[in-house]
């Protein structure tokens, strides 16, 4: 029985929203009535974000269970730093949007941004947790400098592993079992979004390709476990087949005697904090040039490159949202005019790297293949597709492209629907858009002629 009353209060501890909806009755009740419900399910999320938080604090005044911790940044508690890379600033020009009507709903958030220098640091007796780049130090929570709990929601405090109360500059999360496993030393390279391809590529494979390259080969490396055999793959082309990986399962808690901690080497939000759209400075994104580019070099350098630029795709998205409702007429439009269709997700890692350092025009829906950018060469022709719609985070891709040496042209597609517009909907885009959006770049045999409406 004491075993059994131990592993509920692990599920508890490692994901109290999926607890709540997977094994109690409330939870039956909500898949069974509230899920299908546009409304109800959001009215369920907003009560969840306001909710929970509210629960937390209360409890852990009852409770020794729930430990409140003082939220810092990594740098000022770090006694020494070692930089990687200086301080590089950004030049991100407007991206070209098609239709052209639509270009005052683009609006450029900087002409420029600076992204700091990439440092590494020592800490000491920390706890490390699968599924999180938050680090507990000495009764802190601590968490990079590009991260504004003032105006970020994070996927930790969405599955309720987490609470943080950004004004008071305070974090509360289950207290730490003083049993838990330890290892001597390693770097650390866990996230809570490391299991998506475009956050993993632009943000943590950043970093272990900036680290690697001034750590000594015997230092191990913990990252998370369950990775799709595609990043996996990313990872040893960067670090080497000998190098030694530490698999931390989802949620589970590691201490560490010598932590190595790299800091941010790009970063964007996973949401916006519920209540701050009417604050503005919302980051749309921000990358280090320098260790995309060691990716780049590191990548390139194990599976080598095409020798010319010279491919035509079209990138087919096979997602349950964000869709393209008339993809199949586009496809068959870009078809004739001489692109080959592309499957990222049925490609392995070096057939992605292949592919898109081939490639002298991309066109495609908005998604997580659409990190490969960085391996396209400059001068090639990103053209992405996307819902026009208010807060998008516009800006993300063409943040990416810049800080890698290119840029990206937006067609914006529209809802269709009404009622529960949001950021995944599917969305239409006209033909006439996406061909005037590749004027002047398209294959020698290919003519705009017959392919419209």
């Amino acid at each position: 029985m004491k075993g059994l009353m131990n592993e509920e209060s692990r599920n508890w501890q490692d994901s109290a929203r999926l607890y709540l909806l997977n094994r109690t009755p409330l939870g039956r009740f909500y898949h069974r009535y509230m899920k299908p419900h546009a409304f109800s399910r959001q009215l369920a999320i907003w009560a969840w974000t306001r909710g929970f938080p509210l629960f937390v604090t209360v409890f852990q005044r009852l409770s020794s269970r729930i430990q409140p911790f003082r939220l810092r940044t990594i740098r000022s508690c770090a006694q020494t730093v070692v930089t990687l890379a200086p301080d590089e600033s950004v030049v991100t020009p407007s991206p070209k949007i098609f239709p052209a009507r639509l270009v005052a709903r683009c609006p450029s958030p900087h002409d420029t941004y600076q992204f700091p220098e990439v440092y590494t640091t020592q800490l000491t007796d920390c706890v490390v947790r699968g599924g999180s780049n938050f680090i507990i130090h000495r009764e802190r929570v601590l968490h990079h400098e590009l991260f504004r709990a003032t105006h970020d929601y994070t996927s930790e405090e969405m599955h309720g592993r987490l609470v943080l109360k950004p004004k008071r500059r305070k974090a509360y999360a289950f207290r730490v079992d003083p049993d838990i496993e330890r290892i001597d030393e390693a770097a650390i390279f866990t996230d809570a979004l490391s299991a998506n391809y475009a956050h993993f590529m632009t943000e943590v494979l950043p970093r272990i390709a900036m680290f690697v390259k001034h750590a000594p080969p015997g230092l191990p490396l913990l990252i998370d476990a369950g990775l799709h055999a595609n990043i996996m793959a990313a990872i040893r082309c960067v670090v080497g087949e000998e190098r030694t990986l530490i698999l931390l399962n989802k949620g589970k808690r590691i201490r560490v005697g010598l932590a190595h901690v790299i800091s941010n080497c790009g970063y964007v939000p996973f949401e916006r904090r519920p209540g701050t759209q009417q604050l503005s400075g919302h980051s749309q994104g921000q990358f280090s040039p320098a260790a995309l580019h060691a990716v780049r070099d590191a990548v390139w350098g194990t599976l080598g490159t095409a020798d010319c630029a010279g491919r035509y795709l079209y990138i087919r998205r096979n997602s349950g949202y964000r869709n393209v409702v008339n993809a199949q007429e586009l496809e068959d439009a870009l078809v004739r005019l001489g692109f080959e269709v592309v499957e990222p997700e049925k490609l392995s890692f070096a057939q992605q790297v292949e592919t898109f350092s081939a490639a002298k025009v991309v066109v495609g829906a908005t998604g997580a293949a659409f990190a490969n950018l960085i391996f396209c060469k400059p001068d090639t022709r990103i053209v992405i597709m996307i819902a026009e719609l208010e807060n998008t985070s516009y800006y993300y891709w063409q943040n990416m492209a810049c800080a890698a040496g290119s840029t990206v042209t937006y067609v914006f597609g529209e809802i269709k629907y009404a009622l529960g517009q949001s950021i995944h909907s599917d969305f239409h885009v006209a033909l006439t858009d996406v061909v005037d959006a590749l004027d002047g770049c398209l294959p020698e045999n290919g003519s705009p002629e017959g392919v419209h409406p």
